[in-house]
């Protein structure tokens, strides 16, 4: 069950804008369910099922929506994926989630004396630029002579953690924070 709704958002379908309102549910992989309450708004419409493909009119003209038919298909293997990336030259993997709000009231209810310190200390709270400075000593993992680095599975990470983990890397090394490494481990 959804949680409040989302008024007057606005989508951008294929050139058509649909302002609607929204409630926030867990949909699994769907984005977007536009419903009856929209499908009322268009009047006459022609659908082909066959082909996704919808005509209807909006203000005075006359458009098309054209679903994606890739869609409708079941599943890919990894292989089977790794091979059409090869082929084609690139491809794009795109999953969208809902996102947790925090709400304004929430957001007021900070004591004086707490923003007074968060304004005092400010600097402390914007991202690091840049390593550490040098130390003079090396944190270093040493193994016992003759051994070698342990080859385990990793643990698998389900998408959304996995990509959220990628991008927090990818800032990190943007921001110079960590740097890549060619040790044993990796």
């Amino acid at each position: 069950m959804g949680r409040g709704v989302c008024r007057g958002v606005v989508l951008k379908i294929q050139g058509i804008h649909v302002k609607e309102y929204f409630l926030p549910l867990e949909l699994g992989s769907t984005d977007v369910i536009l419903g009856m309450k929209w499908l009322q708004t268009l009047g006459e419409t022609k659908i082909n099922w066959g082909t996704l493909r919808m005509e209807l009119v909006v203000g005075c003209r006359e458009r098309i929506i054209q679903g994606d038919s890739g869609l409708t298909k079941a599943g890919v293997s990894l292989k089977s994926l790794i091979r059409t990336i090869r082929e084609e030259g690139g491809g794009y993997l795109v999953e969208l989630h809902r996102l947790e709000g925090v709400r304004l009231e929430e957001e007021g209810n900070v004591p004086s004396a707490v923003q007074l310190l968060i304004y005092q200390f400010s600097e402390v709270f914007h991202p690091p630029q840049g390593l550490p400075p040098q130390r003079e000593l090396e944190h270093a993992i040493t193994l016992k002579e003759g051994e070698t680095p342990i080859n385990i599975r990793p643990y698998r990470y389900p998408q959304i953690q996995k990509d959220e983990i990628e991008k927090l890397i990818r800032k990190m090394l943007e921001a110079k924070i960590i740097r890549p490494s060619n040790g044993p481990f990796f």
